[in-house]
């Protein structure tokens, strides 16, 4: 569920939103909170955008204890002050944070910044025994290497590790107790590649998890597959527009689209574009 596609960045691997910039209402969030509770295990609360610019964010986790739905949160980490720690921390529902590491300058990176994540992930660890955390570095090239060396000691010289070395051939790497580095290659925004001159007859085959185990809500309610479909490209629905969630949840476009993933055929020229899914070949 996107809160906000505003965000205090502007780095080169995020898509651009052509979409009209805003934050949620805290009635509208509880609204749609209402209509999916009971279809949704748990509540990602991003899709483009910063949550934690969000300047009602711990009301927003507040309501999520309210409907006793499990939420995760991918923050930059850059506005993670000590209020919104606190209510993380005190919030049973909260069960995951990706930290993109990848999205720090250099001055946040040896600063107060990287200093506060890494707290915060030792405190996480020290008052909760079910949550989870989750570095990303989604930028690894030789072009970073350098940054990412910086970034990788600064983790080793706070938790007492050895150097950090990431194996070509593994994107997660277990650090500490229930903390993780994930490293991955920068990937493309769907909506950022031209359009395939596919023919309509042309088979495409391969698999996602878009619309089977994941869908994204919009800021504007409308509902897609995935958090890839930043532009609303797949438009399933609107979740304001609707008083039972199931009506959403059985438009011919998305059944089609799941029965087509199951049979390994990737049937919408919007995924038939998306490197993301090749991830999971």
């Amino acid at each position: 569920m996107e809160i906000t596609n505003n965000c205090n960045k502007s780095c080169d691997f995020c898509t651009v939103t052509k979409r009209k910039k805003g934050f949620i209402k805290l009635e509208t969030f509880r609204e749609r909170l209402k209509k999916i509770s009971g279809f949704a295990d748990e509540v990602y609360l991003h899709i483009l955008g910063e949550p934690l610019l969000h300047r009602e964010i711990r009301e927003i986790f507040t309501i999520l204890a309210e409907y006793e739905i499990n939420f995760k949160i991918t923050s930059n980490g850059t506005l993670l002050d000590e209020s919104k720690k606190v209510a993380l921390v005190e919030n049973p529902f909260f069960k995951q944070i990706n930290f993109s590491l990848h999205a720090l300058n250099d001055a946040e990176i040896h600063g107060e910044v990287m200093q506060g994540i890494l707290h915060f992930s030792e405190l996480l660890m020290q008052k909760r025994d079910d949550v989870f955390v989750n570095y990303r570095l989604w930028n690894y090239s030789s072009s970073d290497e350098a940054k990412n060396s910086i970034i990788l000691a600064e983790i080793a010289d706070f938790f007492q590790l050895e150097s950090i070395q990431i194996p070509n051939n593994r994107r997660s790497k277990k650090l500490l107790d229930r903390i993780y580095l994930n490293v991955d290659k920068k990937f493309d925004w769907p909506a950022d590649l031209p359009n395939q001159n596919t023919e309509s007859e042309k088979i495409v085959h391969g698999f996602c998890h878009g619309g089977s185990s994941q869908l994204g809500i919009l800021l504007d309610g409308s509902v897609v597959p995935c958090c890839l479909d930043s532009e609303g490209a797949i438009t399933l629905g609107n979740i304001d527009e609707v008083t039972d969630f199931q009506k959403i949840l059985n438009a011919p476009r998305l059944q089609n689209m799941v029965k087509n993933f199951a049979d390994n055929i990737v049937s919408e020229p919007f995924c038939q574009k998306c490197t993301f899914r090749k991830r999971f070949l």
